[in-house]
Order: C-alpha cells, then structure tokens, then sequence
C-alpha cells in the first residue's frame, strides 16, 4: 500500500491540474494568472484550499501550498508549451509562498486544534 504522505500530495498536484486547466478553459486563458478573475477569485480560493488541505496533510502541510500553486505549471504547458516556463516557474515560487504559509497553518491548527 502506498503511505498517506505520497498519496495525499499527489491527489491534491492531479486535482489542482484539473481545476487549474478547468478555470483557464472556462476564462479562455492560456495561462490561469491572465483570467480577469485571477486574483478576485482564483487566487484567493487557492489560499483558502491550501489552509482546507493542510489541515488534511498534517504532516507537511505547507506541501498542500506547493502542490496546488505548482498544479498550474501543467495547465499551463498543456494550453501553451512554449518557452515561457522559467518566468511561469519563478511566478509559481513566489506565488506559493503566501499559499504554503496558509497550509502550515492549518496543519498546525490541526494538529493542536
């Protein structure tokens, strides 16, 4: 059997891959961050399912942060694949930094919740 700590993770790179791709189609965008709802909407519903997903990690938690800001470097690959990775994968780090602080902090709330 596969450990909770490989899985989970996982699950929530897949999930943030399909709903990443999923909001890009639905705004016409290559990239998520260009949709006019990116960062009314978007980004702050990552910042609340970061916290919601650390909370189920635990262990790790600010890994839930990384997992679903990253998930949108596939969604964006998979609309564009051009040669703009190293500036979508500099954006990505910094944009996940607020996103693996808020999981922490549920991990941590859950843990002594």
């Amino acid at each position: 059997m596969i450990p909770p700590d490989i899985v989970r993770p996982l699950c929530l790179g897949i999930a943030g891959t399909i709903l990443w791709g999923g909001f890009a189609a639905v705004q016409g965008v290559a990239e998520p961050w260009d949709a006019a709802l990116y960062w009314t909407l978007a980004y702050p519903a990552l910042l609340l399912a970061s916290g919601l997903a650390g909370a189920w990690l635990v262990r790790r938690a600010w890994l839930a942060g990384l997992m679903l800001t990253m998930a949108q470097l596939p969604a964006m690959l998979w609309s564009r694949g051009d040669g703009m990775v190293p500036f979508a994968v500099a954006l990505l780090a910094a944009l996940a930094v607020p996103a693996m602080l808020t999981a922490g902090l549920g991990g941590r709330m859950a843990r002594h919740g």
